[in-house]
């Protein structure tokens, strides 16, 4: 049986393990966010990401470092996210797409991290924006010349009765907006201008970028700036000495 030094050491090592994460992926997004308007994806940077988080013991993720991998993944496959409009065809928007999340998973991810961090976001926004997703999700498939399912965005419901109404009305709203004849294209071709992605992609950005500002700054950060949130200065300094830091 572990005794109880042993027990206390783990959870002090994982605590650590958590506050080095929550810097890291906060530090990363910093890049992320800045440069998300850049077509260049980084795989080193997804690499050097997977490595960090495999350091992790397996264990209940704090809240806020959970709202924070999931706006890095979001920020991370978007930034890598080809714009569909710069593909001539539909044989090299596919090629373009290939090793791309699918737009619409990338949506559902985002309507799911925003359940997670309903605290801090507007659902006003949430639900636009999932509802932009479904726009550009049925514009890449007709891109593509292959219809796009968006039953998955109907499927997903959130936690609360007014959540799911709210939801409801947004969606339907922005799928009456789809022209229901894959081959009109006259149809397309005005979606198309009314949403474009650059314009998609810069709105997702700018949530994300919200988001983060709400969020707590990283603990290791709190530490150098000498104030814990909600913490005196005084108190700060005391912890810091009791764990030996200072």
């Amino acid at each position: 049986m572990a005794t109880e030094a042993a027990l206390a050491s783990f959870d002090v090592r994982a605590d650590v393990d958590f506050m080095t994460l929550d810097y890291l992926a906060c530090f990363a997004l910093d890049i992320i966010l800045a440069a998300a308007g850049t077509a260049n994806p980084s795989p080193e940077l997804e690499d050097e990401v997977k490595w960090t988080a495999s350091l992790v013991e397996k264990q209940p993720i704090p809240l806020e470092l959970d709202v924070k991998l999931r706006v890095f993944a979001l920020a991370h496959d978007l930034w890598n996210y080809p714009d569909p409009q710069t593909t001539a065809t539909p044989a090299s928007a596919s090629a373009a797409t290939n090793n791309s999340p699918a737009l619409a998973r990338i949506g559902i991810d985002f309507l799911r991290m925003c359940q997670v961090a309903a605290h801090r976001v507007s659902e006003t926004r949430w639900f636009d924006v999932g509802g932009r997703f479904m726009i550009q999700s049925a514009l890449l498939g007709v891109r593509q010349g292959v219809p796009v399912s968006l039953r998955q965005f109907s499927t997903w419901t959130p936690d609360t009765p007014e959540r799911r109404s709210k939801w409801w009305d947004v969606r339907e709203s922005y799928a009456a907006e789809i022209p229901d004849d894959l081959g009109d294209r006259a149809a397309w071709v005005t979606l198309d201008q009314q949403y474009p992605f650059a314009h998609f992609k810069a709105i997702v950005v700018e949530f994300l970028f919200e988001l983060m500002t709400t969020l707590d700054a990283p603990i290791l950060l709190q530490l150098e700036r000498g104030k814990l949130d909600g913490w005196t200065p005084e108190e700060t300094q005391q912890l810091m000495k009791e764990a030996g830091m200072i």
